[in-house]
């Protein structure tokens, strides 16, 4: 159909937008510590876990933009979570 790639482009902006309104929530109670370590390890180890399931699929049968896209995402995450470990800002704190 030629209106699913503007619904697939609209979900998207929508997930941007989502995405901005959370970052105000969630900068703000970084800042004054607020934010449970636990779910910024829990994303670590999910990005870590789509690399891996991404490799065990990589060799099935897909449509390449299914592919790529999946491919960059996985991507993206692991540099977004491999940026937060490099920070700081995910790790388990022995010492609180």
């Amino acid at each position: 159909s030629a209106y699913f790639p503007r619904a697939v482009l609209m979900l998207w902006l929508i997930s941007i937008l989502i995405g901005a309104l959370f970052a105000l929530v969630w900068i703000p109670r970084s800042w004054i510590g607020k934010i449970n370590n636990k779910a910024s390890l829990a994303f670590f180890l999910a990005a870590l876990w789509s690399v891996r399931i991404w490799h065990l699929t990589r060799k099935d049968k897909m449509p390449w933009p299914v592919k790529w896209h999946s491919t960059l995402l996985i991507a993206l995450n692991l540099i977004v979570a491999s940026y937060l470990f490099s920070q700081g800002l995910i790790g388990v704190r022995l010492w609180a």
